[in-house]
């Protein structure tokens, strides 16, 4: 399924049943990720910019609400946030007040329309040093009181074949998804992001494949094991 860059992020979502199954069958993927035990947040990265990240996090955030989860989508790409202007959501406080110690944790998640959907801005003041604070011990310290409030974390990241953000936050999830791009996204920054990962000891779950065509034959669904990609059997949708 096609994710494509547009204003009414839910009216895509709802409005065509194609995107929803398949961002159901990655939900679903996700799901039965977990070998000893549920997989509670998922880092969503790319190897390049315009891929449709950010769209697949706010898809699979509001896939994981729809089933009674309390969900929270944080916007950790400090260069380039879109999340909740996206949503049409304006949020009063970001992480920086948190880390400054000015608000609480319950001050930045803010609710959306989507009932169990929350959403951690990242606010609109630039950050200059991300890494210095996404590996600090307060943004474990947050994270950690997250995962206790909400059963499931998306957190949307820069692209991990640009900036080594999103190599910090995968070594704090449970999960990583790398979004590339039909036609776009070229091999070897695939390879190059991959490389970036497995250094950072994440757990890669899969890619997710935007941009493929509506015949059944070209979706797939490719997962990463200890012995490299392997494909699941046709009719696995990816987005």
């Amino acid at each position: 399924m096609s994710v494509e860059q547009s204003p009414g992020v839910l009216e895509l979502y709802y409005g065509d049943a194609q995107l929803r199954d398949s961002i159901k069958t990655l939900r679903t993927n996700i799901e039965f990720a977990g070998i000893d035990k549920t997989i509670k947040s998922v880092a969503v990265t790319s190897a390049d910019v315009g891929v449709g990240k950010s769209m697949v996090s706010i898809c699979l955030a509001v896939a994981m609400a729809e089933t009674g989860r309390r969900t929270l989508l944080i916007d950790n790409d400090f260069r380039h946030p879109q999340i909740a202007n996206r949503l049409g959501i304006r949020c009063r406080y970001a992480l920086s007040d948190l880390l400054s110690g000015s608000v609480r944790i319950e001050d930045v998640c803010v609710d959306t329309q989507i009932p169990n959907l929350f959403v951690f801005d990242s606010g609109s003041r630039r950050i200059s040093n991300p890494v210095e604070i996404l590996s600090s011990v307060r943004y474990r310290e947050v994270l950690n009181v997250l995962y206790d409030a909400f059963d499931f974390l998306v957190i949307d990241t820069p692209p991990v074949g640009l900036f080594v953000d999103a190599a910090v936050i995968s070594s704090q999830v449970e999960g990583v998804l790398l979004v590339i791009q039909k036609g776009k996204t070229k091999r070897e920054a695939v390879k190059a992001s991959m490389s970036q990962l497995e250094k950072a000891n994440a757990h890669v779950l899969g890619a997710v494949l935007n941009g493929a065509s509506h015949t059944a034959s070209d979706y797939y669904y490719y997962h990463y094991g200890e012995h490299g990609r392997h494909r699941a059997g046709r009719g696995e949708r990816s987005t």
